[in-house]
């Protein structure tokens, strides 16, 4: 059974809410409110599935989490994207990190 935890973050943090999956490590992301970082979670879990399977992730991964800063119209361009996409800004973001650096 998939257990999520959901808590909200700090201004420090970003604001809004984080929701992770505690059976998957590092599977989590946030949204401005419980219900669109629930609907991240699904997005990125599906991605996280997918990497598992991709990658053979035998081997424990730690996550550390960032806070980056977007100019909001930019923001709001990649959401519309990404929503069509259905993956989330973390996925997209370590996708295109691994992509660019090779790895």
């Amino acid at each position: 059974m998939d257990e999520i935890k959901i808590r909200a973050l700090t201004q420090e943090e970003g604001g809004g809410f984080l929701a992770e999956y505690t059976n998957l490590k590092g599977c989590m992301a946030d949204g401005e409110t419980k219900f669109e970082a629930l609907e991240e979670l699904e997005k990125a879990k599906e991605s996280w599935l997918l990497a598992s399977v991709e990658f053979a992730m035998n081997e424990k991964i730690v996550y550390k989490r960032v806070n980056i800063t977007f100019p909001e119209k930019l923001l709001n361009n990649l959401d519309v994207m990404l929503h069509n996409l259905h993956i989330s800004r973390s996925a997209f973001l370590q996708q295109l990190v691994a992509k660019e650096l090779k790895v």
